[in-house]
């Protein structure tokens, strides 16, 4: 096994997060769910997780009756993962400022957080996504950001007129093209703009 052996994890679902991720990192070598299972509690040796680790062992008789690797990590989550989460990255999220870090320094920070807030898929959250980047990057950021993107737009709407108006698009197309334009930048939009301004 090429990758490093995790720190012994003792209970606190403040350190779960990297706990869970380095385990199953880890683990990935190991070709069997019993022998996954058994690595992980061989980390499980400290505090509350060396408590719950003997109960589950007393509770699962994995050579008689085995457990998926799956089935035990769900166990763990539901013991040390946070059940506010969610709600914490979303209040880190809204705090979240640049100050003076680089935009991909932001964009790593941000992504992370905006992936444990649950807005997974950027276009269903891009109003309020793209409402935390404008209120907590910088200005001179978001000016330009904004600059780059009214441009483009410019350019493109005159684009999509003129090939409307030619032809070369039908009216599906164009409706859809309208209905684009209106709703604004997307997160994914703003990102890149973000990251080539900066």
């Amino acid at each position: 096994n090429y990758v490093a052996a995790p720190d012994a994890f003792d209970g606190t679902r403040a350190h779960y997060e990297t706990f869970r991720r380095s385990i199953e990192l880890y683990v990935k070598a190991i070709p069997t769910d019993t022998n996954k299972i058994l690595s992980a509690l061989s980390f499980l040796t400290q505090g509350d997780a060396d408590a719950w680790a003997q109960n589950w062992v007393q509770a699962h008789d994995i050579d008689k009756t085995p457990v998926t690797w799956d089935r035990f990590l769900k166990d763990l989550d539901e013991k040390f993962l946070d059940p506010r989460i969610a709600e914490n990255a979303r209040e880190s999220l809204a705090k979240l400022t640049q100050g003076r870090d680089p935009a991909d320094s932001f964009f790593l920070k941000f992504d992370e957080l905006r992936t444990k807030a649950g807005f997974v898929v950027p276009e269903h959250h891009d109003i309020v996504l793209v409402d935390y980047l404008r209120r907590n990057m910088r200005a001179s950021t978001v000016l330009a950001v904004m600059s780059s993107y009214e441009s483009k737009r410019a350019l493109t709407n005159g684009v999509t007129d003129a090939y409307h108006e030619a032809g070369v698009i039908n009216q599906a197309a164009y409706d859809k093209l309208v209905a684009a334009r209106r709703s604004g930048i997307s997160y994914k939009e703003f990102r890149a703009f973000a990251l080539n301004q900066d």
